[in-house]
């Protein structure tokens, strides 16, 4: 029977000191959890799980509570730090630690209490914060951090490597307290998540996180579990597997990058504040009038460049590491956004064991601004492979439902087409009918799906086919789609048509204009500009709206003045 204060424990430490990650699966931890727990509950001889993709470590993190001894590999040096203080160090083991600085909450302390630092030694405050937090030069000078925060940073960091260099900790003390202070760099920081850009002023746009940026940074204890012994490494997992491809482990966890997105060049910071090892930068943005490097990313990013985030070397590369697995039970994580389509994944994992696949929806990373994907929500795979059973024990039938739920999935997007109806002959004797409203969106999706559900799997996948050739998964095409039949509307002044393909274009304007780059804005406005300016009957109000938005979209953003005021006199005329 556990505890409330083991309940609590447990919870605090799957909770606590995650740092903000795209693919972050804190929020996924009941599903990752229970799924898990299914595998035990039907073999009790499990009792190692290796973690090949571990990133903030919330997964081994759960593996750790649920007594497995697990293996936590990530290929970054920070997280590495993180994975390590946090699965390596057991409850108990504090006891014995800072035995020669007085012990933890004293080494925090004496830590935090440290206010002066050599100007030489500064490198956070001197590249990636204002010289003055009340006047920042937001052409220049980079704003990741407040100054305060920035000097907090090098403070702290510098006096950890003093107290490792003269032997005052050890290893596992100096991995905690680092550790801490990635999670303290991780957090309060001037951007939504990732460190290629910063927010234009502290706190961004809508000034809604200022809070958190603008929270004193200092040491903190970090939450830990009592639990089997873990091991931590710091490989490329597909290197990982092939180096211990005679180690049994009796659970994988995967959860590969499924986008373009790399993490070494995304948290180049949170490696820099780890290694502590100063890369030369400039200090600032514009040398001799040309911008050099915003961001400040270190150059050595490429070393952990990842073959998951191509689309031509993804797909290769999972099948290279599946096959160099040796564990009975393989759980993998992956998403609708992802680079290796849906089809082709089932395909490859199918070839490794039976598969079972459950979904659950959550709310997409918002840090990615640059994203084009057409969801508000972001379907997560769940895939588990039982590598003892193959192929013939999965059943048909619910290996059809798996196909058909993506095909659900798709058949929420805009169509390009132009008429009121397509059909898929596929099978000449037994047609499936589209119907569409206003050439664009599909209105018998539940009649589509229930008439596949009792299909081949074969016909089940040319439909799939079928539709890639009308549906406009993306932001972009989406766009391009509500722009024609918008246009063919103001044109023939037919105000139903105005309304409806009006208030699509708003919405997915929105969209790409709070996910895309400052330069995309310009262009996507501009597209909009040509329709409206056609009509001048203001009494509708979508036009209005879309005016209206227009308008916020461009004085809220970092676009030239130059650009800036083509799109305001656009709108006046």
């Amino acid at each position: 029977m556990i505890t409330n204060a083991e309940a609590n424990t447990k919870e605090k430490y799957l909770k606590e000191n995650l740092i903000a990650y795209i693919g972050n699966k804190r929020r996924l931890l009941p599903f990752i959890e229970a799924a898990v727990l299914h595998i035990l509950e039907h073999d009790s001889s499990i009792k190692t799980a290796l973690d090949l993709f571990a990133g903030s470590g919330s997964v081994s993190r759960l593996l750790k509570t649920l007594n497995l001894e697990v293996y936590s590999n990530d290929w970054e040096y920070y997280s590495y730090i993180l994975n390590y203080a946090h699965l390596s160090i057991n409850i108990k083991d504090l006891d014995n630690m800072f035995i020669h600085t007085g012990g933890l909450e004293n080494t925090i302390n004496m830590i935090n209490s440290i206010n002066y630092i050599n100007d030489n030694d500064r490198y956070i405050s001197k590249y990636y914060a204002p010289s003055d937090d009340n006047n920042p030069d937001l052409i220049n000078e980079r704003l990741f951090y407040t100054q305060y925060n920035a000097s907090r940073i090098d403070i702290i960091r510098h006096n950890i490597e003093e107290l490792y260099k003269n032997n005052a900790i050890n290893q596992k003390e100096y991995y905690y307290l680092i550790a801490s202070i990635i999670y303290e760099s991780a957090t309060h920081t001037n951007t939504s998540g990732v460190f290629k850009a910063f927010h234009a002023g502290f706190g961004g746009r809508n000034k809604d996180a200022l809070n958190r940026i603008l929270s004193p940074i200092s040491l903190k204890q970090i939450p830990l579990f009592q639990g089997a012994d873990c091991y931590v490494s710091m490989l490329d997992a597909n290197e990982f597997v092939i180096k211990n491809k005679d180690k049994h482990f009796d659970l994988v966890y995967l959860d590969p990058p499924y986008n373009q997105h790399q993490y070494g060049s995304n948290y180049h910071l949170l490696n820099t504040i780890a290694l502590w090892d100063k890369p030369p930068i400039n200090k600032n943005i514009y040398i001799d009038g040309k911008k050099t490097d915003k961001g400040g990313i270190r150059k050595d990013w490429v070393k952990t460049k990842s073959l998951y985030c191509y689309k031509q070397t993804a797909k290769d590369t999972l099948i290279n590491l599946l096959d160099n697995i040796n564990s009975n039970y393989i759980v993998m994580s992956y998403s609708t956004d992802g680079i290796i389509e849906y089809d082709d994944l089932i395909s490859i994992l199918e070839e490794h064991g039976k598969l079972d696949i459950v979904t659950s929806e959550y709310t997409k990373y918002r840090g990615a601004k640059r994203s084009i994907v057409n969801k508000t929500k972001n379907v997560e795979y769940l895939f588990v492979v039982d590598t003892r059973k193959h192929n013939f024990y999965f059943n048909n039938f619910n290996k059809n439902l798996k196909y058909i739920e993506n095909i659900r999935l798709k058949l929420e997007n805009p169509l390009d087409c132009s008429k009121d109806s397509i059909i898929f002959d596929y099978d000449k004797d037994d047609i499936i009918v589209i119907y569409l409203e206003y050439s664009t969106h599909i209105i018998n999706k539940e009649d589509i799906c229930l008439k596949l559900q009792n299909k081949s799997l074969e016909y089940i996948k040319m439909f799939s086919l079928f539709l890639d050739r009308y549906i406009k998964e993306d932001n972009i095409g989406a766009l391009k789609i509500y722009s024609y039949h918008f246009n063919a509307a103001v044109l023939s002044n037919n105000i139903k048509l105005i309304k409806y393909f009006g208030e699509y274009i708003l919405k997915t304007y929105s969209r790409l204009c709070s996910r895309k780059s400052n330069e995309y804005l310009f262009d996507i406005t501009n597209d909009i500009l040509d329709i409206i300016s056609y009509y001048k009957n203001n009494d509708i109000s979508i036009i209005d709206r879309i005016r209206k938005r227009i308008i916020y979209n461009i004085t809220h953003s970092n676009i030239s003045e130059i650009n800036k005021n083509k799109l305001l006199l656009r709108l006046e005329k």
